[in-house]
């Protein structure tokens, strides 16, 4: 039979025989909760202000021990107040309880769901996630019309190893609020954690249409697809990640993973010492905005690296009236992106051909393909077409 621990150590507390708290029982809690250690001064004030015990009777040791409780709430509303709905990615809250006797807290967070809710989040977030586990259990119970309340207590269950319950909070989570993106998506990372590619694939479907520039859901789609062995659905979803994003590691694993799919859009150049993701696709299109954007990256990359010199290379074996087209296109685009700030020497070229296949350039499987790299600036300085 599971009970709740907050009730039990609250009903043997009351059991026990009445008693005078010690007098400095508020400086040790508030010490305990205080990180910063005490300076010098503050160490020899607390010395020659202790106060001395003394005596009082059952009334007064009642009222003791309620303003104990109410200085202990105070410090927890004075450290930021009492915090509503929380996504998971949010600030580090103040006041984090670390060494705090959690019989010590149930005491004062019997009937407050708000501050089982704070000190659970607090716990978690020091480290003592079954201690946070009963708290924020408790404050979920006090409270079940919480989302957030539900939802940070399948991320104590998580960090505890308890799955089958961390989903069934997200669950009721989402119930309370079906809109709640932070547990839509943990959710779904839990299933795909599961092995349970096509609810995974769902769950992260709800959070892009909530926003579409959700990293975590873009990259663990493309991995939900993999596990279920959707190729197609996989190659899209890896093209969508590098639509919205072109920095990083996960980026440089998804354009690796799309070269190892033969999937050649997306492609790495290495211009001057940085490496840049491109859009072949795009680079190869009709000028436009689409394209403009594209060379913009490439000029952010040339305008911050030593003086080199830039070659375009395009092969397309229709022909080489469009290559030649569009390598001079690109060339006076990229001008127009870095001027007048920094003069650019570029090379033009372009084969009547299909790409070939050389170490460190993987060819596509398109007929038309573009290569870009950088050598250093030649003495004369002169631009030069083939």
């Amino acid at each position: 039979m599971n009970s709740d621990p907050g009730t039990d150590l609250v009903a043997a507390i009351r059991s026990l025989p009445e008693k005078v708290p010690p007098c400095d029982i508020t400086a040790k809690v508030m010490q305990q909760l205080s990180p910063p250690a005490p300076s010098l001064w503050q160490r020899l004030r607390r010395q020659l202000l202790t106060p001395i015990g003394f005596q009082v009777s059952p009334l007064g040791a009642t009222l003791w021990a309620c303003s104990c409780v109410l200085f202990f709430l105070a410090g927890y509303w004075s450290q930021g107040g009492l915090r509503g709905e929380l996504a998971p990615s949010g600030d580090t809250p103040g006041g984090v309880p670390l060494g705090v006797n959690p019989a010590v807290l149930a005491v004062t967070t019997a009937n407050s769901p708000e501050a089982n809710f704070i000190i659970g989040r607090d716990l978690l977030m020091a480290g003592s996630e079954h201690q946070a586990v009963a708290f924020l259990r408790q404050a979920a119970r006090q409270a079940p019309q919480r989302a957030a309340y539900h939802f940070w207590q399948g991320i104590a269950y998580w960090q505890t190893g308890q799955y089958e319950q961390e989903r069934a909070s997200y669950l009721q989570s989402i119930r309370l609020k079906p809109d709640y993106l932070p547990a839509l998506l943990n959710l779904g990372n839990s299933y795909l954690q599961g092995g349970k590619a096509v609810q995974a694939v769902q769950l992260y479907s709800q959070v892009l249409e909530l926003n579409p520039r959700e990293e975590q859901a873009l990259y663990n789609q493309a991995l939900a697809f993999r596990i279920s062995g959707d190729q197609v659905q996989e190659i899209e979803a890896l093209q969508a990640y590098l639509s919205q994003y072109r920095q990083g590691s996960r980026a440089w694993k998804v354009a690796e993973r799309l070269r190892e799919l033969g999937n050649h859009r997306f492609r790495s150049y290495q211009l001057g010492r940085t490496r840049v993701i491109l859009d072949q696709q795009i680079l190869l299109s009709p000028k436009g905005a689409a394209q403009q954007a594209e060379l913009l990256r490439i000029a952010e990359v040339l305008r911050s690296a030593a003086p080199v010199q830039l070659h375009i290379v395009i092969f397309d074996p229709t022909g080489v009236a469009l290559a030649r087209t569009k390598a001079i296109e690109l060339s006076r685009g990229l001008t127009q992106a870095l001027a007048p700030a920094k003069s650019l020497s570029i090379t033009s070229s372009w084969f009547r051909q299909q790409e070939p296949s050389s170490p460190g350039i993987a060819p596509g499987r398109s007929d038309r393909s573009i290569v870009l790299f950088t050598t250093p600036l030649p003495t004369n300085n002169q631009e030069q077409r083939i």
